[in-house]
């Protein structure tokens, strides 16, 4: 966990692979679309900030632009992003405990336990949700971490966490693989994927729809 990839981390990274899932697909397309829509949103400042009074306008020149140089406009879902990227159906472990991270005797026992590394972190106030929902990757990454070590009352270890979407669309977790780790995994602490599909769905389109972005054809 180098300090200097802070930035380039997912939410609740630990040592090792952390593979997101989302409980529907709404959700999934959600976490995975969140820059378009910061495009879409600064659309109309950079507006603004180029000297047009007209968003519209300013959208097309954008637009005439990014077709003279043969790339996408940045608001749009591309036809390359849908083609290199599919919607897995999986099976989630039926076997292992889950962290509820905004729980509160979840938010209270990380206050209790890791105090210490808080302050280096320079965390004053009492853990909420909002600090696992913040984008302080330096600070959900130790807290990931911290959970990651404990072993439980049954003797197992945490399979990850579950935590909500902070888009409102749903839940979703991060799952730690263990399998290269002493001892391994049981088959039933693993998901399975069940079916792959494009990711040309209702879902992907209706996500599209509330943010405003395009989603492109051709």
């Amino acid at each position: 966990m180098p300090a200097a990839a802070v930035d380039n981390r997912g939410r609740f990274d630990t040592i090792g692979y952390t593979v997101y899932f989302g409980q529907s697909e709404a959700v999934s397309f959600a976490e995975v679309m969140q820059d378009f829509r910061k495009n879409a949103v600064a659309l109309k400042v950079d507006a603004e900030a180029a000297g047009y009074s007209d968003v519209g306008e300013y959208a097309s020149a954008i637009s005439r632009a990014a077709s003279s140089y043969g790339i996408a406009r940045p608001w749009t879902i591309s036809v390359e992003w849908q083609w290199n990227r599919c919607i897995h159906e999986l099976v989630m472990p039926s076997d292992g405990w889950w962290v509820l991270i905004d729980h509160a005797d979840t938010l209270n026992s990380l206050q209790d336990q890791i105090t210490a590394k808080l302050r280096r972190l320079e965390i004053r106030k009492p853990l909420t949700i909002s600090h696992i929902s913040d984008d302080d990757r330096a600070l959900t990454t130790t807290l990931a971490q911290y959970l990651k070590s404990l072993t439980l009352y049954d003797g197992s270890k945490p399979l990850g966490v579950d935590f909500p979407s902070k888009t409102g669309y749903g839940r979703c977790w991060a799952w730690w693989d263990r399998r290269d780790a002493p001892g391994g995994m049981q088959h039933k602490s693993v998901p399975r994927t069940l079916n792959n599909y494009t990711v040309a769905r209702p879902a992907m389109r209706k996500v599209a729809a509330d943010w405003g972005l395009e989603v492109l054809t051709t």
